[in-house]
């Protein structure tokens, strides 16, 4: 799943090839400018939404539901730190 919130997606950000862009992933592009997204042609396949970015982005927190408990991401962080130092 990519989410693309008021990115424009020019040429430097998309490698000049917005086609093959995240070419296996969901896309999601929000811009409040509805003719910014209707540019967006090469992104057939993308679900284009015309919103201000801090409204979809308090839906998108309302819709996940409560944050999980701070402090409880240290596994993972200690996890990936842990398993990307070689054996020796």
């Amino acid at each position: 799943l990519l989410i693309c919130v008021g990115a424009r997606l020019d040429p430097v950000v998309t490698a000049y090839n917005r086609a093959e862009f995240g070419r296996h992933a969901q896309k999601i592009v929000v811009d409040i400018d509805a003719h910014e997204l209707d540019d967006k042609t090469d992104l057939p396949e993308a679900t284009r939404l015309a919103l201000d970015a801090g409204d979809f982005l308090q839906g998108l927190r309302g819709a996940l539901g409560p944050a999980p408990l701070a402090g409880s991401h240290m596994s993972w962080t200690e996890k990936t730190i842990t398993s990307n130092i070689p054996s020796q």
